[in-house]
């Protein structure tokens, strides 16, 4: 463990919050702190911070085990409508690179933390010449991209960009909040983009005010873990900047956040408590047949390609000028 410096910024101004809230046993052992946020840059992080190793250990064995997170609606036969959910996030997040490469066809794309490779598939279908690269720890999402055709790396990421690169796309999605040197992996990644190339980056929308109070949507957790730091737009704006890369778009994107009262809040969240209550194989028989019977188009969720609000999470695309912007480290 680590503790006494922002994640962002180096300060040691730390001001405490409340205590982190774990989900897994796995996670209540690891994720032991509190959440504080920094004085001088306004990040809100948990303090003390898990080695790498730690972390390493736990995204390949925990993270995902018990069909946590996607695992237990991963099905390459049905891929990629085998989960709805991470399907149109990554049309979503596609469909907004496409808006902002205007003209220009990628040769190389990078998904650093691709998860089960939705976000890639689809960029994959929009340019068919493109080779998909994918950086990867956990095991049962490497088996999973292998299978759909995916280059998948489970190495240092220095090692894979200096090989693989450099890149006309990189995605970070819903991987930037989970970093323990966020500033170290955006300049690497930068260095490592062509030029005019495109950062895409997706964060939950977490801004301090919302800790402290009782935000909720069925499509966002209500656990902190394992996420290491939460943002508003304002801090995603300043880590973007200080890594050196120059914001094209910046917006809150996705379902709305729904503030409730206490007592709502700590209710059972309705749709996980529904779905623990159907056996796994009616789950699984049930998405088989919705695969194979909805039109294409009617899976669409309209939700996740909305912008502007207080909404679940936040999506930007930067290009990497190199130009540390804000208090230097």
């Amino acid at each position: 463990m680590s503790s006494g410096r922002c994640l962002a910024c180096g300060s040691a101004d730390l001001a405490p919050l409340r205590a982190y809230r774990s989900e897994s046993p796995a996670g209540k052992r690891l994720f032991s702190g509190q959440l504080c946020r920094c004085e001088a840059c306004s990040l809100v992080q948990l303090s003390p911070v898990p080695s790498d190793d730690e972390l390493g250990r736990y995204y390949a064995r925990d993270y995902r085990s018990g069909g946590r997170y996607g695992g237990n609606a991963a099905d390459l036969a049905n891929f990629p409508r085998d989960n709805l959910f991470f399907f149109n996030r990554g049309e979503a997040v596609a469909d907004l690179l496409v808006k902002h490469l205007g003209d220009r066809s990628p040769s190389r794309i990078l998904d650093v933390g691709a998860g089960f490779g939705h976000i890639l598939h689809r960029l994959g279908e929009r340019f068919p010449g493109a080779a998909l690269h994918a950086h990867e720890l956990s095991e049962p999402c490497v088996a999973h991209l292998r299978g759909i055709g995916v280059a998948v790396h489970d190495g240092a990421l220095a090692e894979v960009v200096s090989k693989a690169g450099p890149f006309d796309i990189v995605v970070l999605s819903h991987v930037l909040e989970h970093l323990r040197d966020p500033v170290g992996v955006l300049r690497l990644l930068g260095g490592n983009l062509s030029a005019g190339g495109l950062l895409s980056v997706e964060v939950p929308h977490v801004p301090a005010d919302t800790l402290l109070s009782w935000d909720d949507s069925p499509w966002a957790p209500r656990h902190d873990e394992p996420h290491l730091t939460f943002f508003g737009a304002p801090e995603l704006r300043s880590l973007l900047e200080r890594s050196g890369f120059d914001i094209r778009f910046l917006e809150t994107a996705g379902p709305s956040w729904r503030r409730v009262s206490r007592l709502r809040y700590h209710l059972p969240p309705l749709m996980p408590t529904l779905r623990r209550a159907i056996p796994e194989g009616l789950q699984r028989a049930l998405r088989r047949r919705s695969a194979g019977a909805v039109d294409p188009a009617a899976t669409r969720w309209p939700a996740f390609h909305a912008y502007g609000g207080h909404r679940i999470w936040l999506r930007a695309i930067a290009t990497f000028t190199g130009d540390a912007g804000a208090r230097p480290r």
